[in-house]
């Protein structure tokens, strides 16, 4: 049978309280001195590789930007034709680019 013993609960933390350690900041330090540093490598690659792919989908966004109305009249064939394959398939890397760096930042995989 489970329930609230406030009896036994009230003794057994009197238990623990009567023999914790007191706090040993040396022993801390030497803790937390061991601990592996993490490193800054890959974090810093992947943002880089991040921010110069946004830098090159950018750079085509113009040109998507321009033929916008064009686009607007149809779908498919009408946006190639106004926008050319190279802009369309920076536009479309730009929004993977940014759906991906959401994804990692709401994982806290990577940390901006």
């Amino acid at each position: 049978m489970t329930g609230r013993h406030d009896d036994f609960d009230a003794r057994l933390a009197d238990m623990f309280g009567a023999h914790a350690p007191a706090p040993d900041p040396l022993f801390t330090g030497r803790v937390m001195d061991a601990l592996p540093r993490p490193s800054l490598a890959r974090p810093v690659a992947l943002t880089l590789a991040g921010l110069t792919g946004a830098l090159v989908a950018g750079w085509q966004l113009p040109n998507l930007v321009s033929a916008l109305d064009a686009m607007m009249g149809g779908f498919g064939g009408l946006a190639m034709e106004a926008v050319g394959p190279q802009a369309m398939a920076m536009g479309l890397t730009a929004i993977g680019l940014a759906a991906v760096t959401l994804v990692l930042t709401r994982r806290g995989t990577l940390n901006i």
